[in-house]
């Protein structure tokens, strides 16, 4: 899960889902019970999802 809302996409965590914590627009909501597995600012983002394996048609 890739979001900037502490509240609405960190809670994807509890299934189980690996975040992505975005910080450009950051929607904090205080205090999270959920810590993001990635933290960046939308550019990192890219620069990690390029790193991730290719899918297979």
């Amino acid at each position: 899960m890739v979001g900037n809302d502490t509240l609405e996409d960190l809670v994807a965590k509890k299934l189980g889902i690996k975040t992505y914590l975005v910080t450009d627009n950051l929607i904090d909501h205080g205090k999270s019970s959920h810590d993001a597995d990635f933290e960046g600012r939308l550019e990192d983002f890219l620069n990690y999802a390029r790193t991730l394996p290719k899918i297979k048609d």
